[in-house]
């Protein structure tokens, strides 16, 4: 089993934020300490991110993930996936052929609750997008969200079998709704 070094990755970031900082580098700074469950810790990155590139989606939505993993923040996540979808519609009009990001769509709509939407999302995501990594990872988070596991390791099946590393599975917070289920601890690589 190959793990990933969060911690390595955590101190070349911080190296990284103190040559140059920028959106990505505090993006990438708060993702670690996201999966490192120190989500007050990847909150303050993210709002650092969100500082220097406001008009992007990806940030605020990651910003609302952390927030809704704190307990008594998930008023004020549901405040930032709202955001993010915003600027997620308007660069659907752009980029109206983007799986990934229609994913992303459905993601932050279960999340705040709109399920009609987030189902016609997620369900347009995976006519052509079924193959894209992000796709996948979007519709297994979404379906932990909603309790439906079937289809949660469906995706998470072939979202490892499309290369995304387990390590990162294993430390992700949006499934640990099925951390006992045997299907999930094989997908992961977990006795």
């Amino acid at each position: 089993m190959i793990d990933f070094d969060f911690n390595g990755a955590a101190n070349a970031y911080r190296r990284s934020l103190l040559l140059e900082p920028s959106k990505n580098a505090y993006s990438n700074f708060a993702t670690i300490h996201f999966y490192l469950g120190q989500f007050p810790q990847a909150v303050q990155y993210f709002e650092r991110a969100v500082a220097v590139g406001e008009h992007d989606q990806i940030v605020w939505g990651n910003l609302a993930d952390a927030l809704w993993q704190i307990d008594g923040r998930r008023d004020e996540a549901v405040r930032k996936y709202r955001r993010a979808i915003e600027l997620a519609e308007a660069e659907l009009v752009a980029t109206p052929g983007d799986p990934t990001l229609r994913a992303q769509l459905g993601y932050y709509h279960g999340r705040v609750g709109d399920a009609e939407i987030s189902e016609r999302y997620l369900a347009q995501a995976a006519v052509t997008g079924a193959d894209q990594l992000y796709v996948q990872y979007y519709r297994a988070v979404a379906a932990a969200d909603r309790g439906d596991r079937a289809a949660a390791l469906r995706s998470l099946t072939d979202l490892v079998a499309l290369g995304y590393p387990k390590a990162l599975l294993r430390s992700a917070p949006e499934f640990r709704s099925l951390l006992q289920d045997p299907r999930y601890k094989e997908i992961v690589g977990v006795s």
